[in-house]
């Protein structure tokens, strides 16, 4: 029996256009373990945030089919659930902060009124209750005057401090896994600092697992346990983030890693040139079936690359690849 809290299994997900099916996420499989940050990472259209929204069931339907795989939470399948068993998960056991919290907040209803509705929901508090713990929440995430601002509205308030909100939101149920999906994206270094030390912080106090995603991996650098680096709707590497960090076996993964801004040389002030991964990540109607889907893109391909896909293995304990280099 699989200790994981939330177990994805072989999960894939398309989108239908016309009378075509374009795969976005092809055969994803990691799991999150209680108490645990997990940190995938990955550029833009690698289906960090596809994978994210489909645990949730958030992903629109049509054009959204997931096609194949399970979603384990506590050992059900969120993806046979009904519309009311999924209701009872959303914002209870599973809170999730979105990237964007502008267009995650409504921009008519008081902040308190949004929170209120959820511990209403799921904690069964009193209107009372919920409008005090709303307060306790917002100060807990460390917004000055938490009760001027439960008042308020979102527009009223800055991108950091809506980042807050949505943190403070998503915790306010006790869950027991939190989804950040990019939190920092588009905030300054010092409030996604901020940001990130909250969630390390809060995991700490209250012990619930997260899911923090970011095309980043500098991010992830000094808040994950584990790493899971995704590409092409695939996952490319997946290990201790001190493995990942220290010992990458994935081209993709070292190109990350090469693509992080460096410390200027001693003395002269100077920086190397920022390395950039040549190319572009390939759009969901030309992605390869027969060959690995970084080989256009890799300085490392060999002709094995662009004949067959590679097999995802083990190169050390608990430590796998997706790449013929490995093999």
């Amino acid at each position: 029996m699989s200790d994981a809290l939330l177990s994805i299994r072989n999960l894939r997900i398309g989108f239908r256009a016309s009378n075509s099916h374009l795969p976005a996420v092809a055969g994803v499989s990691y799991e999150v373990r209680p108490a645990e940050i997990i940190g995938i990472a990955g550029e833009s259209g690698s289906g960090k945030s596809v994978t994210n929204l489909s645990i949730l069931r958030l992903l629109p339907s049509p054009p959204c089919e997931i096609t194949g795989g399970e979603i384990l939470f506590e050992g059900r399948d969120l993806l046979k659930a009904t519309d009311k068993e999924l209701r009872s998960v959303r914002g209870g056991p599973i809170g999730m902060v979105f990237q964007d919290p502008m267009n995650s907040l409504h921009p008519l209803l008081r902040i308190s009124a949004q929170m209120m509705e959820l511990t209403q929901q799921h904690l069964g508090l009193s209107k009372s209750e919920a409008k005090k713990q709303a307060v306790e929440m917002l100060t807990k995430v460390g917004i000055p005057d938490a009760a001027r601002v439960a008042e308020g509205y979102a527009h009223q308030l800055s991108g950091g401090m809506r980042q807050r909100v949505m943190i403070a939101m998503a915790l306010s149920t006790g869950p027991k896994l939190l989804i950040a999906d990019e939190p920092t994206t588009a905030l300054d270094v010092t409030i996604q600092a901020l940001i990130l030390d909250l969630i390390r912080k809060l995991r700490d106090e209250t012990g619930m697992a997260v899911i923090l995603t970011t095309h980043d991996l500098a991010v992830l650098s000094g808040i994950a346990d584990r790493v899971v680096v995704m590409y092409a709707g695939r996952v490319f590497e997946t290990g201790t983030a001190r493995d990942v960090f220290r010992e990458p076996k994935n081209p993709y993964t070292r190109a990350l890693l090469h693509s992080i801004p460096g410390e200027p040389h001693e003395g002269s002030g100077a920086r190397e040139k920022l390395f950039q991964i040549p190319g572009l990540p390939p759009v969901l109607a030309e992605l390869p079936t027969s060959q690995c889907p970084f080989a256009a893109r890799c300085s490392e391909a060999i002709d094995k690359c662009r004949e067959a896909l590679p097999p995802f293995q083990e190169v050390a304990p608990g430590h796998f690849s997706f790449c013929w280099r490995n093999v």
